[in-house]
C-alpha cells in the first residue's frame, strides 16, 4: 500500500507531514511528485504553480525555494531513509539532473515514475528503477505491455480503467480510496494500491 502524496486524505498532499501520516498508518510506500524552483532545488509538488496547495503564489519555476512552503526531495529522503519504499513522479523534466545523485546516494528504496515514457526509459538506462505510468486519457491497453517488455520496469502504474490483472511486472493501481474496490483489485492480481488515505485500506485489507 502506497500513500498517495503521502497521507493526502489527512494532510496537505506532498508535504512531511503528509509522508509521517503516510508511514505511521503503517503504508509500504509513499508516492511524491516533484518539480524545480527558480533556484534550482527539487521540491515535492503535484501542479505547475503554487496556489491551489497554497504554499505560495504563482508558477514554482519562478519561485526561490525560500520563497515558498514545499518540502524539498533532500528532506524527503532524509526523512524516509530505510522507513518505506519512495516513488518519485517527476512532473517536471528539468528536474531530474538536480534529484539524480541525491537519489542515487541515498539509502531510501527509490523508484522514478512518470508519463513521459522517453525520459523514463533514459532514466532505466542511467541505472535506476522506473514505473512506467499510464493514463487512461492518454494511453491504450495494447501499448502497454510492448512498452514494458522494452523497457523492464520495475513496476506499471495503471488507473482502475486499464486494470487488466496480473502480468509478469506488478501492477500498481491509482488512485483508490475505496476499501472494497482495493480488495477487488488485489484479488484480481495487482501488486499494489495508491491511495490518499492508506491506513483505511491497510486496516480493510489485514482485518
Amino acid at each position: 500500500m502506497f500513500g498517495h502524496r503521502g497521507a493526502s486524505a489527512h494532510a496537505l498532499e506532498n508535504t512531511l507531514a503528509s509522508i509521517e501520516a503516510a508511514i505511521s498508518d503503517g503504508a509500504d510506500g509513499v508516492e511524491i511528485d516533484i518539480r524545480l524552483t527558480a533556484d534550482d532545488v527539487v521540491v515535492l509538488l503535484h501542479d505547475a504553480t503554487l496556489d491551489r496547495t497554497g504554499q505560495g503564489r504563482g508558477p514554482i519555476r519562478k519561485a526561490p525555494w525560500k520563497k515558498t512552503q514545499t518540502a524539498s526531495l533532500a528532506e524527503t529522503l532524509d526523512l524516509i531513509g530505510k522507513r518505506c519504499s519512495l516513488n518519485v513522479e517527476i512532473k517536471d523534466p528539468a528536474a531530474w539532473p538536480f534529484a539524480r545523485e541525491m537519489i542515487r546516494n541515498s539509502e531510501a528504496d527509490v523508484w522514478m515514475s512518470s508519463f513521459d515514457i522517453p525520459l523514463m526509459e533514459e532514466i532505466k538506462k542511467e541505472g535506476f528503477p522506473v514505473g512506467l505510468l499510464f493514463s487512461s486519457r492518454r494511453s491504450e491497453k495494447e501499448i502497454i505491455l510492448p512498452l514494458a517488455k522494452k523497457i523492464r520496469p520495475r513496476a506499471l502504474h495503471l488507473p482502475p480503467e486499464l486494470f487488466f490483472g496480473k502480468t509478469q511486472f506488478p501492477v500498481y493501481v491509482w488512485t483508490i480510496n475505496d476499501p472494497v474496490e482495493a480488495e477487488r483489485l488485489i484479488a484480481a492480481g495487482a501488486a499494489g494500491i495508491f491511495s490518499d488515505d492508506p491506513g483505511a485500506l491497510i486496516g480493510r485489507l489485514r482485518s
